[in-house]
């Protein structure tokens, strides 16, 4: 399915250009660090901003034109918000069968989706009688009951606990695939994008910087800088290889090509042991130095060689590093300061150790 827009958007003194051109299947990820217009564009594209002037076509379909603006209701876009924004005087069931008057479920189908999202036994209540959680769950049934052309997803995952999300991420790519319905997902937490999507789309103050694949674009300088600090990081896929039952640790080969084995040790539950896992590394948790710490809490070590340096404005930087010194290995991404810069020497092809506490290794889902 096909999206272009090209839209200005007033609000007072307030002016802001949004531009967006790009196949949309599968889930596909819209990040950017905060007030990059990731919610303004969805908002857009549902029509809830009536100041819109511009162009936005959705496969063979104009949403907006000189001539004309559908209304909200005639896009065939499904919402879920932030927040849940049930009908507070509806119970459960009320609100769920107002969407479900709009879309196609047989009645097996409906009971069937309501099971996988595990609130059948909540029809009778009203959202005031809900968990935060709860109401997300109720939410995101009536975005799907109404059987969408589009959904978009604002910061879904937000109000639940990370046992639900587990769940629930796997179940929204499958909707997605057996359903044939492009999903447009933002979130924060990239460990929650790499997971649910297949592709992503990076803005800057509505404009585009960067698509792809979600995996490659946040492990890279050049992208990383248009995320918020606490979400730069890169991924690594690692192998579990051997668990400690006392420490409760899993022992992990790093994936790669070349003849040396790097390995890492994670808090990792013993039933992950054999698998092939996905682990993320935030920026801001690994530390560099010329040589191995002597006598230091941090248990993981890996020799890795200088590929890029990127200077964010301030007294910051992100270094991106390999494992070893074979550039075509799995790669890291390092925050530090300036001075840490300067003083470290560091150049592009200088080799150096990149230590990682086990807690701060996040095994993506």
């Amino acid at each position: 399915m096909q999206l272009n827009m090209a839209v200005s958007l007033q609000r007072g003194d307030w002016h802001s250009a949004y531009h967006l051109n790009t196949e949309l299947s599968g889930i596909t990820g819209l990040v950017g660090a905060s007030g990059a217009g990731k919610t303004t564009l969805l908002r857009l594209l549902a029509g809830l901003e009536s100041t819109a002037k511009g162009c936005i076509s959705l496969a063979d379909r104009v949403l907006l034109s000189a001539e004309e603006q559908l209304a909200s209701e005639q896009r065939h876009i499904g919402f879920v918000f932030q927040d849940s924004r049930l009908f507070p005087h509806l119970t459960v069931g009320g609100n769920l069968q107002l969407a479900a008057k709009r879309g196609c479920l047989t009645p097996e189908q409906e009971f069937d989706l309501l099971g996988e999202l595990g609130i059948l036994n909540w029809t009778d209540k009203y959202p005031r009688q809900l968990s935060g959680g709860q109401q997300q769950r109720v939410a995101l049934a009536r975005g799907l009951l109404q059987t969408p052309k589009l959904l978009l997803l604002d910061e879904p995952m937000s109000a639940l606990d990370v046992a639900t999300r587990r769940q629930l991420l796997p179940l929204l790519r499958r909707i997605a695939c057996e359903w044939s319905l492009p999903m447009l997902y933002v979130s924060h937490s990239t460990e929650e994008i790499c997971a649910a999507c297949d592709q992503v789309v990076m803005i800057d103050h509505g404009k585009v910087v960067a698509k792809g694949d979600p995996l490659v674009l946040f492990s890279t300088p050049e992208y990383s800088r248009y995320l918020d600090k606490q979400h730069q990081g890169a991924v690594l896929f690692a192998t579990a290889k051997s668990y400690d039952p006392h420490d409760q640790l899993m022992r992990l080969r790093l994936h790669d090509d070349g003849p040396a084995a790097y390995w890492l040790t994670a808090p990792l539950p013993e039933e992950v042991l054999g698998e092939t896992v996905t682990l993320r590394i935030p920026a801001n948790e690994v530390v560099l130095a010329l040589r191995p710490l002597a006598q230091s809490s941090i248990q993981n070590c890996v020799p890795v060689t200088v590929l890029e340096i990127s200077e964010q404005g301030g007294a910051e930087a992100l270094v991106k590093v390999c494992l070893g010194a074979t550039p075509s290995a799995q790669s890291l991404l390092i925050s530090l300061s300036r001075r840490a810069l300067r003083q470290l020497k560091l150049v592009a092809g200088l080799s150096l150790y990149a230590h990682i506490k086990a807690v701060n290794l996040i095994k993506i889902d």
